[in-house]
């Protein structure tokens, strides 16, 4: 299951798998952090100053309803697809980086 959590005083959106453990994260582009499982799937996201990166209101990021979060991998690039969706918005978007960058961190 999906989950979300928001908090508007960081503006800390953290789009997550429930009951996954991580085995490690990292921090990309300055605005996302990505934590990987060990089975080394992304299942967590988030999202740092996200009314900012998603260009959306702290207002619609609390009244998120659902959740989207899967891995990607593709040739050699590895990321997350996310979105996410209120009464109002529905985002999609991806994140990825060289899948070898990720082999270094293992």
């Amino acid at each position: 299951m999906i989950k979300t959590d928001y908090d508007p005083e960081f503006d800390t959106l953290y789009i997550f798998k429930k009951g996954e453990r991580v085995k490690f994260s990292i921090e990309l582009f300055g605005s996302f952090v990505m934590d990987i499982s060990f089975d080394n799937k992304v299942v967590g996201l988030e999202i740092l100053n996200a009314s900012k990166v998603l260009n959306v209101s702290k207002k619609e990021l609390r009244s998120v309803k659902a959740a989207k979060l899967a891995t990607l991998i593709k040739g050699n690039l590895f990321g997350a697809i996310y979105g996410i969706k209120s009464e109002k918005i529905e985002i999609e978007s991806r994140i990825v980086v060289p899948s070898t960058r990720m082999a270094v961190l293992k």
